[in-house]
């Protein structure tokens, strides 16, 4: 049986480090196994092993603060599959954090024809006692759309309820992905499910042994 893996890349920016840490936590939550690099001349590189609708998955996440940082730490990045842009919820300044063109230059630089994602996220707690801040400061979820339009971008989530719309996240860029993966490669991707049917046959068997 042949080992087929499919893998995707992701690009991961937001100044909090709070929503791309949750995002993260959550690919761990949901994967069969992690891999951590280190800083390199190509950044960070985390590996995360999954399986979604039966097909081994591999995503890379590639992760920085703002555009510009990125495209210099990632510079040697020859490709990305999915652009993912982190947005705290607290100040209406944070809607500043990214703009069309520095989007855009990104995307020229890397070709990018994937699919690119604007996510709020309230990173504070919900009783928030003395800094609860004013409801006029705060990004509304109309705002969220209107910069997701200003910025042209393919999705636009609030997240709201974890990891329930991390899911929903995850499932719009996968299915999109696996189903060209399906119409361009069928012989491949039928070897690629079997070998994950094959891992998650072992999963279970591992389970119940742990089990009992």
């Amino acid at each position: 049986m042949k080992k087929i893996t499919f893998g995707l890349k992701f690009g991961i920016i937001g100044k909090s480090n709070v929503p791309r840490e949750r995002f993260r936590n959550y690919l761990k939550n949901i994967s069969i196994e992690t891999k951590q690099g280190s800083k390199d001349p190509r950044g960070v590189a985390e590996k995360y092993l999954m399986l979604y609708s039966s097909i081994p998955l591999s995503i890379t996440l590639h992760e920085e603060s703002t555009i510009d940082s990125f495209l210099d730490i990632h510079a040697n990045l020859t490709s990305l599959d999915a652009l993912l842009l982190f947005l705290s919820m607290e100040q209406k300044n944070n809607l500043h954090d990214f703009d069309f063109h520095a989007l855009k230059k990104i995307e020229d630089y890397y070709n990018f024809k994937g699919i690119d994602v604007l996510i709020g996220m309230n990173i504070l707690p919900p009783d928030n006692g003395d800094n609860q801040v004013e409801l006029s400061n705060i990004i509304l979820n109309e705002d969220l759309i209107d910069k997701a339009k200003s910025l042209d971008v393919l999705y636009c989530f609030e997240i709201t309820k974890e990891p329930e719309d991390f899911q929903e996240i995850l499932d719009e860029i996968l299915s999109f992905f696996l189903l060209k993966f399906k119409i361009s490669s069928p012989e491949i991707y039928k070897q690629a499910k079997n070998y994950g049917l094959a891992l998650k046959k072992k999963k279970n068997s591992l389970r119940t042994k742990v089990r009992f």
